[in-house]
């Protein structure tokens, strides 16, 4: 049941506003997203903002790959931010790294696996999100952590 409108989701009345087009729609013109954090599991841009070519293309990556005449990685080859290699879908027979580019300028950037290429984009596809979360991550080491939540080192020994 959607928490927003208390109709049930697979409802045609309950409705969800699109977040490139701006328009309100039908919940069902929304794909269903299994890795979604948002409380309908839908995705955030409607069907019509996604198809080939849309606004909000989900083949953007693979076609940022073909205007420029890249081909797809061998099999084995490293995600170039985490170093390991993906488990490759063996029925297609191809890599699981997707194209990572830019958003704004549509160029390629690298190879990465899913992980890596949904954490820097949940981090805001760019340079200043990522530094965002490492200033974070600098900030908790060594007992930062203790500061922060104003843990006394003294006690937590007895």
């Amino acid at each position: 049941m959607c928490l927003l409108c208390e109709i049930e989701f697979e409802n045609e009345d309950c409705e969800k506003k699109c977040n490139v087009c701006g328009e309100t729609k039908s919940i069902l013109l929304f794909d269903k997203n299994s890795n979604s954090y948002n409380k309908d599991n839908r995705r955030k841009e409607c069907k019509a903002c996604r198809v080939s070519g849309g606004p909000k293309d989900s083949n953007s990556g693979d076609n940022v790959r073909k205007k420029y005449g890249i081909s797809r990685p061998d099999k084995g080859t490293c995600c170039e931010i985490c170093g390991k290699v993906p488990l490759d879908d063996e029925e297609k027979g191809k890599s699981t790294l997707f194209m990572d580019h830019c958003h704004d300028t549509g160029t390629p950037r690298g190879f990465l696996c899913r992980k890596c290429n949904t954490a820097i984009g949940t981090l805001g596809d760019n340079l200043e999100g990522v530094m965002k979360a490492v200033v974070y991550l600098e900030g908790l080491e060594n007992d930062g952590w203790k500061e922060k939540f104003k843990i006394d080192l003294m006690e937590e020994i007895k």
